[in-house]
């Protein structure tokens, strides 16, 4: 099948998509219904496949970014702009049907309210990406299309594990040690406490066991059974690492480079990257590079002084489209690897060159 074909049957599927998220946003009413839930993963299982040979062979490695380990992309906050400014393909991970797909194992009532309100925000936000950037920005759930088998979830806990300075080889185990989130603390593995973030708006200043606790106050959690903080801080912290394993999968499996906006996820991410060997580490070296200065350009650029009026003559701009090039070769003459690069300098690089992008 030609690259065109590909194309055209992928713009196919997208439409599709959109047309069932329509339907959905105009029968709110029946959101929690088995019926709406089976329809969507009844249509990404349908097209697995398909989706599957577009990864591996229509995608590019490294020129592929996947907007990934987060709830929805912010078009009010013009998050897309940077996301379609690097790289040469755009993927979002799209998050309804992990959503869906959860609905059944929530037992607080009070977070399924929430929840279900987001699945609508998420339907209205997807369907605008999907009317606006039809063809720019490719919605796929690749998250919930490789779920993570029973030999990943052991590398997973395997890392939680390794958080300790204790030996625990079951979650048992870990619960029987560690009551409360001082004996968390205190069986801590040395310099981890630092690298622990609850939430991408805590004070990274207050003290540990005072951010646990303003996250745990301030947050629905979905499951009422989560009664100790073992309990709880084990939900939280093995939520982040599967998500971080995702991003690790996106870059190892795929070789596409994960887009990720907050430095909870990116704290994460460099959590499970820093796990692997030497080699693993040398292949997935140009991918790291590309998401630590993606963040930061992220997270740099104003995105505010863009408007609709304004967005397709930026995004077009010769000069914006030389400025990826341009940090990436400036940062490479000071050391390959750019997480041995003192971050102030990246991000002196960073923004000397965006100052040359084009509003």
């Amino acid at each position: 099948m030609n690259k065109s074909r590909v194309f055209e049957e992928l713009l196919k599927v997208q439409k599709e998509y959109l047309n069932l998220l329509k339907h959905i946003e105009s029968n709110k009413e029946i959101i929690s219904s088995l019926s709406i839930i089976d329809n969507v993963l009844i249509f990404w299982r349908a097209n697995q496949k398909f989706i599957e040979y577009i990864l591996s062979e229509y995608f590019k490695s490294e020129e592929t970014s996947v907007f990934t380990a987060i709830r929805k992309i912010n078009l009010i906050d013009n998050e897309q702009i940077p996301f379609l400014l690097l790289n040469k393909f755009h993927i979002y991970d799209d998050r309804i049907p992990t959503y869906l797909d959860l609905q059944s194992d929530l037992s607080n009532d009070k977070f399924s309210t929430k929840f279900h309100n987001d699945i609508l925000e998420l339907i209205n936000d997807n369907i605008q990406i999907l009317e606006r950037y039809f063809g720019s920005i490719i919605l796929i759930p690749i998250s919930f299309m490789e779920k993570i088998e029973s030999e990943d979830r052991e590398i997973v806990d395997s890392i939680f594990f390794g958080l300790f300075s204790s030996e625990y080889n079951s979650f048992e185990e870990y619960r029987d040690d560690n009551a409360s989130i001082d004996d968390i603390r205190k069986h801590l593995d040395d310099g981890v406490e630092s690298h622990i973030i609850f939430s991408v708006d805590e004070n990274p200043k207050d003290d540990f066991i005072q951010r646990f606790r303003a996250y745990t106050n301030s947050t629905e959690l979905p499951l009422k059974e989560l009664k100790s903080d073992s309990e709880k801080f084990s939900f939280i912290i093995m939520g982040y690492l599967i998500q971080a394993y995702n991003c690790l999968n996106i870059m190892l499996h795929h070789k596409f480079v994960p887009y990720i906006r907050n430095r909870t996820s990116l704290n994460y991410t460099l959590i499970m990257i820093s796990g692997l060997n030497d080699d693993g580490r040398t292949k997935a070296q140009g991918m790291i590079n590309k998401m630590l200065v993606y963040y930061l350009i992220h997270n740099s650029i104003d995105k505010s002084r863009v408007g609709e009026s304004t967005e397709k003559v930026f995004l077009e701009s010769g000069v914006n489209k030389e400025v990826e090039k341009t940090i990436f070769d400036e940062l490479c003459t000071h050391n390959h690897d750019f997480m041995k690069i003192e971050f102030q300098l990246i991000v002196e690089i960073i923004n000397r060159n965006l100052k040359r992008i084009e509003y």
